[in-house]
């Protein structure tokens, strides 16, 4: 928040994922709610109301590892939007399976086991499905550092979303005009690879075309 409201003079509007407040033992939601509601469609009908309201007619959607899977989810049904994903997961299931369990547990305990709630509940919890379903009019850029496991490699997503795309794991740019960028960035006293450099605007910047102050290096156009 403070990124955006120090840097950014768009009008903003910003969105936690309601599912946490269900259970206090999970860290990661998707916004995929519970058994009684899917939460993520409402964050889509309150950005719409908004646009309508206000007669805007661009949307950009940005967020940061589950926030960059919801971002893009929330962006699949905006028309006329840009979703920012950085080190944003793609398959729920492929995650850290303590996270998913976790996820079972706590907000879906009818669910006998993990691999049940993702069956039943896929089309909330895979990008892929939001993907096929999306307005023609989105699209996403999908920022993953190339050194981070829970993008590349022992949680593979961005290599199942080049997969999805028929592009190479080099990443690229889709037939939708998706951007899926392998990136480096400087990492302060060994931070991990997950997280940002600090704040989320350099991507936005390059998303929009703007210079960026920091120094993100892509690695594949």
């Amino acid at each position: 928040v403070r990124s955006f409201t120090n840097e950014r003079t768009e009008s903003l509007l910003f969105f936690s994922d309601s599912t946490l407040l269900l259970n206090e033992k999970i860290a990661l939601g998707w916004m995929t709610g519970n058994s009684q509601s899917h939460f993520l469609p409402r964050v889509v009908s309150t950005i719409n109301s908004a646009s309508n309201a206000l007669d805007y007619t661009h949307t950009t959607l940005v967020g940061h590892s589950a926030g960059g899977f919801s971002a893009i989810a929330v962006g699949s049904y905006i028309s006329n939007s840009v979703a920012v994903s950085i080190n944003g997961q793609v398959v729920v299931g492929a995650h850290e399976i303590w996270t998913v369990k976790a996820l079972q547990e706590a907000i879906y305990p009818e669910e006998y086991i993990y691999t049940s709630m993702l069956s039943r509940y896929c089309e909330r919890m895979d990008l892929r499905f939001f993907l096929k379903n999306r307005v023609s009019n989105s699209s996403f850029n999908l920022y993953a550092h190339k050194d981070d496991p829970n993008m590349m490699t022992t949680c593979p997503h961005f290599p199942i979303l080049t997969k999805f795309f028929g592009i190479g794991l080099e990443g690229g740019v889709t037939s939708n005009n998706d951007s899926m960028v392998l990136c480096d960035w400087e990492r302060k006293n060994n931070v991990s690879p997950h997280a940002l450099p600090g704040t989320v605007i350099p991507f936005i910047q390059l998303s929009l075309g703007e210079k960026t102050k920091l120094d993100v290096r892509v690695v594949t156009t």
